[in-house]
């Protein structure tokens, strides 16, 4: 009875979880946003637009990925339903490989936009340092944002976000043959794919937090 109660609550707390990532379509805050504005005026809607898809699709592949691990961590006491196991995995590889279109398109676009100066120059002399320690942000990933935009290289992260983009579809391709063979993955391959997903997602969030500090959005 104990560990029923143990289930139930753990779904319901994935259940809220999915339904939050799902409603992220319609607010876009989470991946890169904001940095639309680091380029001229015109290439500013094609850009923001290709950001909030491919935040749109990252997050909903995180989300199918999450549910796939709660059956796999369930399996000991529920059985494995390795046909449920199949339609989970694809749909976080479908929807990565759509968040690789968009990005992929982001990045096309963002090579042949030039840069708004007065962005470029706030991210030159922005305090990485102390908004870090404010914000208690993870040093080690928000290093790497600040190496990107504490440069004014804008088209760097979302070549950076592009290529995390692919290593996490190499990552779900073959925990995708596993689970096809009719077995379940090595425990480690799946702590290395969560490591990416959320390594990934706080580069993005990372990055957006900075572009809304600059750009005064809320």
């Amino acid at each position: 009875m104990i560990e029923k109660k143990k289930v139930a609550i753990l779904e319901v707390l994935l259940g809220v979880f999915v339904l939050c990532v799902f409603q992220m379509d319609a607010f876009p805050r989470f991946i890169l946003n904001g940095g639309a504005a680091s380029f001229e005026e015109q290439a500013q809607p094609v850009i923001e637009g290709y950001v909030a898809e491919g935040a749109g699709y990252f997050l909903k592949s995180h989300s199918d990925s999450l549910l796939l691990l709660n059956k796999i961590e369930l399996s000991d006491l529920n059985g494995v339903d390795y046909a449920e196991l199949q339609q989970l995995v694809d749909n976080a590889l479908n929807n990565m490989q759509n968040a690789k279109t968009r990005y992929t398109s982001l990045t096309q676009t963002a090579d042949t936009a030039l840069y708004e100066p007065a962005v470029i120059d706030q991210l030159l002399t922005f305090d990485y340092y102390s908004f870090q320690q404010a914000r208690g942000l993870n040093g080690i990933i928000f290093n790497q944002v600040e190496t990107y935009l504490g440069t004014g290289d804008v088209r760097g992260i979302y070549h950076k976000i592009l290529s995390d983009t692919q290593e996490i579809i190499d990552k779900l391709t073959v925990v995708k043959s596993i689970i096809d063979s009719g077995t379940l993955p090595e425990t480690a391959s799946l702590w290395r794919l969560n490591q990416s997903y959320s390594d990934t997602q706080l580069l993005g969030q990372y990055a957006a937090e900075v572009f809304y500090d600059i750009t005064g959005k809320k």
